[in-house]
């Protein structure tokens, strides 16, 4: 289910979504603008075992950006805190 601007801030006057810090500005008809952080993380092995503990490079992106390269798995931090669903809307 796809909401709407008014669902999704009737959701955050009841607590159901939680963004902070909200910005108005960033609410369009039908979804939140989320920007993405200065930090990710990438992994350090191409191949991935999930009986393992698969190491993660961290870094920040620098002023001048980044080039990110097709075929590999980022994991970007984002400046703001968005917890998990309290409820899920399903279509």
């Amino acid at each position: 289910m796809i909401l709407s601007d008014k669902q999704i801030l009737a959701e955050i006057e009841k607590g159901t979504i939680v963004i902070e810090p909200y910005n108005p500005e960033c609410l369009g008809t039908n979804s939140y603008d989320v920007h993405l952080g200065r930090y990710l993380a990438t992994y350090k092995d191409r191949e991935l075992d999930v009986k393992k503990h698969n190491k993660l490079i961290h870094f920040q992106i620098p002023e001048e950006g980044f080039l990110l390269v097709p075929g590999t798995l980022y994991s970007w931090v984002l400046p703001k805190n968005i917890p998990r669903p309290t409820r899920t809307f399903l279509s």
